[in-house]
């Protein structure tokens, strides 16, 4: 493992001090996306469901980027978890990227209106989401 760290080509430095959190209720899809970024540098925060994002939040949180499951098991949708952020003067500017399963890209304009600052469709690969991301913070 040693050696293959010694090898690895680690990211740009400029993200280390980026911390994205990941909304989703899937704990399989936050870890895979955490474990991805984590690789990259990123600080990562993890929430399972809107109402927990905005408890963290509230509590202080305040990451560079937030990406969010479109359609959660239950509650709150992440189209209202970012027109939620876009209503706090605090953090009505923080970039925010919607997750979506193919079939709902004809929801695009709800995400649009709740102020996503763009969408990644399911399944993506690791160069889709890094270069959301990089769109999303620059």
């Amino acid at each position: 493992m040693q050696r293959m760290l010694k090898n690895f080509s680690f990211a740009d430095e400029a993200v280390m001090d980026k911390t994205i959190m990941i909304v989703d209720w899937h704990h399989g899809i936050r870890s895979m996306i955490s474990y991805t970024l984590a690789l990259e540098h990123y600080g990562v925060v993890t929430a399972g469901s809107v109402a927990e994002a905005i408890e963290m939040i509230k509590a202080g949180l305040k990451p560079d980027l937030i990406i969010a499951e479109f359609d959660m098991d239950s509650g709150p949708t992440g189209a209202e978890l970012a027109k939620s952020i876009r209503s706090n003067p605090e953090t009505f500017d923080m970039p925010f990227i919607i997750m979506a399963s193919e079939y709902r890209l004809n929801r695009e304009q709800e995400w649009k209106n709740a102020g996503a600052t763009g969408c990644i469709v399911k399944p993506f690969t690791v160069n889709e989401l890094l270069d959301s991301i990089r769109r999303a913070t620059t």
